[in-house]
């Protein structure tokens, strides 16, 4: 019994510390089995007292344990109820834990002791694998020392952030965001974190992205060329980019929170209402705004602006866009110019400009017409299509215009359309022209213009057919010449054969072309062609080799030159070779061969040098007499000469020609300077020619000495330069000489009307610089053609003392000018204008070659020239006797030796392009030819030059002319026709002639003069027309008016002398020819001898 009840306690002790560990439990069994031994014992189920007087408290004792008992159970009852709570609570838990989002973890001890089933789905590794190593080995490199330090923080109780984030690395190597919130605890006894992880990769990714996208619209609104700010609701700004630093001159800081610094106060309220418009949720652009820079200067710009939203899509204020459109505005301005420009040269210019629209009607046509057939503008644009071009060319043109309007793409433009058409004159001709069309769309693709350009071809017409006629003639040539013409492509395939080589190949041309050219070659040369047609893919593009060929006559040996065509980026396109049968020339050098005494005899007697070179040693084995005699040496000291000793060339150089002449076999017509043992050089032309002798290889030369024909070349070249500058000079006379008409005319008209001193001296002045240019005019011509000025006595002081004066004047004041004239200087005859060109280039040089300042000296003196200094000169127009000598020294630069020679040839300058031509000492030797006369120069570099011109002295001193009178002679009411195509001219002459008493009638072309004359046939006493007149000249005018009035009376005008002969040859009508420009003087003199005589 007593067992049975310390048994129940252990039990009940157990139930109610379910806690107590197990030792603690062996030791209250221990405890109830001594106090049982002390009062019970157990006999066969019953208990049997020690002692009656311990009965009764065991009695007690045991009702007191039942009550006890019955408490024990009732309480156990309730235990049981609350573990099955706690069961079911603890699997709520569970449930909970281990379906949650959150990453749960329990660490300690750097190892996680539990992880929910979310950990392992995250990171890729099972909650096994988790347990088993450490937490710190997923923690991203970068993020562990921070983490780990955290959690110790954390385990030792300390302060740090309650949710911060890392990343680890799961097990496929990606890297993941986790943001934590842990709290320390107790795990069994120790202490551990229980950390709370969210996986928040995507938030992190997304905040990069914003990141990234706000960085970039900061970018964007940073580096923008347009200058970017915003207002917000209260007008002020808060935001001001670099563009607009740049454009405003204001920094960003220093416009913050202000409202309009950049607003002029006259457009102010125009800006708040654009500003107000956006505030409003209105969006719109290009407005142009006047804004005022932070140093009060203007600039034009274009305004755009749009609402700012906040994430509710309330408007939170304005973003501006300001683009600097100042240079556009002047852009439209400078093309509103151009347009206006380009309508003054359309209008002006010759070739004939025209517009249409979509229905083919002219808008436009240029007065040009005019000129090209005869039509007014009106005429012609009334005509149409159909009235002015032929039906085939109408039909051409319609074709054209028509298939352009349908093939226009969406950029608005077509390439040009150049169409060469006939046009029908107004008299009823033809013309062939070139358009060039072309098809214009605006920018909205709403309409289209066709403009087009015609321009005169038919002279390139004529000259086409006659190109047309010379290529005939030019096949005809070569078909029946006897020279061998083939061509190839650059395969070497045949794409021509002439006849000749046809008949000797004994084939067709048929059968020849398409194939190939070596294997009509002997096969033992056929390598010899291939390399000399592979020499042709680069340069000098040419070859020459002989070769053999079999015919039907035998074998004969044919000498080929080919040489390459070329593209325009000099590729080879073709080939084209001459070969000549030189069978009988290759008998006859292996009959020379044979016969070496004839050789010698021939090479010893030959007038030009002939010379044997060791092509291995580049050195000379044998050389003919006359080569010994050009170069001056000896046979000793020829034999063994290198060839780089005698060819005065670079070693490039003359290794390049060895191997040109190795890869052909020859070469022909070379030029080069070869070194005489004296060190002079000799120019040389070449012909050589590679043999072989004996096992080795050697070039005969054969050299002729052309230096003296260098020296012809050279002077038929300068000759040839002459000739341009007469052309160049004809071309611009007659302009000129109409230009300065007009202003000669009218300053005497002036001069009469104006009698003041002041200004009869600056009226002077202007009629002197005209004559001055007239004359000058006048001297381009005669220097053209080599015409002499007109000459009469000067004394040269004169002359010297205006140069003197003119070059103080007009020359750098660090030039010191001074004369040094003598009193007995004689006088010379010559043109007075021309002496001064003389002087004026050789001064203007001078001035030129002292460009820090100087000395220039104008001298004189009376000089003798004997027979043997005359001589000397090389001119057989220099005779001895005396001279005055006309000096201009300067202590400028000097001239280096090496260009002295060529310092008269025209065209040639050592000065700047802007700075000259070239022509200057040209022009002053030509004119001091012209008068007999004769130039030396002195120059040394560093010190001056001089320059001294010989001009014949005249025999007899000048007389004095007397001076003209100054009333100009007048007519007496006479009717005069003027014809006259230049309107200044026209208007300057008619106003003369009406102030000096004439009646005059005024043409400006040559139709126009003709009907005049038919209305005033009988009251014109004389017809002055132009010769040179677009539409109808003044040679037709004079023809026309002579058939209706033979006895009609002209003076005949023009800027150009060969004028003068067509005029006289209209017969005695043509009374007189006055070349232009005129003086009123010259014109009102002679109209008095042509209407009074």
């Amino acid at each position: 019994m007593t067992w049975q009840l310390s048994s129940v306690r252990v039990r009940l002790f157990h139930r109610i510390n379910l806690s107590a560990k197990e030792e603690d439990m062996a030791s209250v069994r221990d405890h109830a089995a001594g106090r049982g031994c002390q009062g019970w014992m157990m006999e066969g189920g019953n208990s049997v007292a020690g002692s009656e007087k311990e009965r009764d408290p065991l009695l007690q004792e045991l009702a007191a344990m039942r009550q006890h008992i019955e408490e024990l159970e009732e309480s156990e009852a309730k235990l049981r109820a609350s573990q099955e709570a706690l069961r079911r609570s603890e699997e709520r838990y569970r449930l909970l834990v281990e379906n949650a989002r959150e990453l749960i973890v329990v660490a300690q001890d750097g190892r996680i002791k539990y992880a929910n089933p979310r950990v392992a789905e995250f990171s890729g590794y099972s909650l096994d694998d988790l347990a088993l190593r450490p937490f710190a080995d997923m923690i991203h490199p970068d993020d562990r020392e921070m983490v780990l330090e955290r959690h110790q923080k954390r385990l030792r109780g300390e302060e740090i952030p309650p949710v911060y984030s890392f990343r680890i690395i799961d097990k496929e190597g990606r890297t993941r965001w986790l943001e934590i919130s842990a709290v320390r605890i107790q795990w069994e006894g120790r202490p551990a974190t229980l950390n709370f992880l969210t996986d928040i990769t995507e938030r992190k990714r997304a905040e990069e992205a914003l990141l990234q996208a706000r960085n970039l619209l900061s970018a964007l609104i940073q580096s923008s060329p347009l200058a970017i700010t915003a207002w917000d609701p209260d007008e002020r700004i808060w935001m001001w980019n670099a563009a607009a630093e740049r454009l405003f001159g204001w920094k960003e800081d220093e416009v913050r929170g202000l409202s309009r610094p950049i607003i002029p106060d006259h457009q102010a309220d125009q800006f708040r209402a654009h500003l107000h418009r956006a505030l409003w949720g209105d969006v719109f652009s290009g407005v142009e705004l006047q804004c005022r820079k932070r140093d009060g200067s203007i600039v034009e710009t274009s305004f755009s602006a749009a609402p700012l939203h906040d994430d509710k899509g309330l408007i939170i204020g304005a973003m501006g866009i300001f683009s600097d459109i100042s240079e556009r505005l002047r852009a439209e301005r400078a093309l509103k110019h151009s347009e206006e420009r380009y309508r003054l040269l359309a209008e002006n210019m010759s070739d004939v400009v025209w517009t249409m629209d979509v229905d083919l009607r002219f808008t436009y046509m240029s007065p040009s017409v005019k000129n090209l057939l005869g039509y007014n503008v009106g005429e012609a644009m009334a005509k149409g299509i159909p009235g002015i071009f032929t039906p085939e060319s109408a039909e051409l043109l319609l074709k054209t215009l028509g298939e352009g309007l349908e093939q226009l793409g969406p950029r608005g433009r077509l390439h040009p359309v150049t169409l060469v058409l006939e046009l029908i004159c107004a008299d009823g001709s033809t013309k062939w022209t070139e358009s060039v069309i072309t098809f214009v769309q605006d920018s909205h693709s709403r309409s289209v213009t066709i403009q087009g350009a015609t321009r005169d071809i038919s002279e390139r017409r004529k000259a086409e057919e006659d190109l047309r006629e010379g290529r005939e003639k030019y096949r005809l040539l070569v078909e029946n010449q006897n020279e061998l013409i083939v061509k190839m492509d650059r395969e070497g395939r045949l794409l021509y054969a002439s006849p000749s080589y046809c008949q000797l190949l004994g084939k067709s041309e048929e059968e020849l072309l398409g194939g190939p050219f070596v294997p009509l070659v002997h096969p033992e040369d056929q390598a010899s062609i291939v390399q000399a047609i592979g020499n042709l893919s680069h340069p000098p593009y040419s070859s020459f080799v002989e070769i053999r060929s079999i015919t039907p006559a035998g074998m004969r040996w044919l000498a080929w030159s080919h040489r390459s065509i070329l593209d325009k980026n000099e590729e080879v396109i073709a080939i084209v070779g001459v070969g000549r049968d030189i069978t009988e020339r290759k008998m006859a050098e292996e009959a020379l061969w044979e016969s070496e005494v004839r050789y010698r005899s021939v090479v010893e007697q030959s007038p030009d040098g002939i010379f044997l070179l060791d092509v291995e040693g580049k050195t000379i084995v044998e050389a003919n007499a006359a080569f010994k005699a050009m170069m001056g040496y000896t046979s000793e000291e020829l034999e063994g000469l290198s060839l780089y000793g005698l060819v005065a060339a670079s070693k490039k150089e003359i290794d390049e020609t060895l191997q040109q002449v190795l890869a052909a076999g020859g070469i022909t017509g070379l030029e080069r300077q070869y070194r005489r043992k004296n060190g002079t050089l000799v120019d040389v032309w070449i012909n050589a020619r590679l043999i072989s002798y004996g096992g080795k290889k050697f070039i005969c030369s054969v050299v002729r000495d052309v230096t003296e024909k260098k020296a012809l070349e050279a002077q038929r070249l300068r000759a040839q330069r002459m000739e341009s500058i007469g052309q160049l000079a004809g071309g611009i006379a007659h302009d000129l000489n109409n230009i300065l008409g007009p202003i000669m005319i009218n300053v005497e008209l002036l001069q009469m009307k104006h009698r003041d001193r002041e200004s009869q001296k600056i009226l002077s002045s202007i009629a002197s610089c005209a004559q001055r240019g007239a004359d000058f005019v006048r001297q381009i011509l005669d220097f053209s053609r080599g015409v002499e000025g007109q000459h009469q006595i000067i004394p040269p002081k004169y002359l010297l003392k205006e140069m003197e004066q003119m070059a103080r004047e007009a020359f750098p004041k660090s030039i010191q000018v001074e004369s040094e004239l003598p009193k007995d200087l004689w006088c010379i005859s010559g043109d007075p204008t021309q002496l001064h060109q003389v002087l004026l280039n050789l001064c203007v040089n001078a001035r030129d070659a002292m460009p820090q300042g100087g000395k220039l000296t104008l001298s004189a003196e009376n000089v003798h020239v004997d027979e043997i200094y005359a001589t000397m000169q090389g001119d057989p127009q220099i005779r001895p006797g005396p001279y005055v000598v006309l000096s201009v020294a300067d202590t400028g630069t000097g001239i280096p030796p090496e260009i002295k020679e060529r310092i008269f040839d025209p065209f040639f300058t050592t000065k700047e392009r802007t700075k000259g031509t070239g022509l200057g000492l040209s022009t002053v030797q030509t004119i001091v030819k012209s008068h007999r006369g004769f130039l030396s120069v002195y120059s040394e570099l560093g010190q001056g030059s001089v320059f001294k011109v010989y001009l014949p002295a005249a025999l007899s001193q000048a007389e004095e002319a007397e001076e003209e009178s100054r009333a100009l002679p007048c007519g007496k009411g006479d009717l005069i026709l003027l014809v006259e195509d230049e309107d200044e001219l026209r208007g300057a002459t008619e106003e003369l002639l009406r102030n000096c008493g004439y009646r005059v009638l005024a043409a400006a072309d040559g139709s126009e003069a003709v009907s005049l004359y038919a209305r005033y046939q009988g009251e014109i006493g004389v017809v002055l027309t132009d010769m040179g007149m677009p539409v109808m000249d003044g040679l037709a005018t004079i023809r026309a008016i002579q058939k209706m009035d033979p006895e009609a009376r002209f003076i005949a005008t023009s800027g150009l002398d060969h004028d003068q002969a067509l005029a006289k040859s209209c017969g005695a009508g043509v009374k007189a020819f006055l070349p232009k420009p005129f003086s009123a003087r010259k014109l009102l003199a002679l109209l008095r001898e042509v209407v009074g005589g």
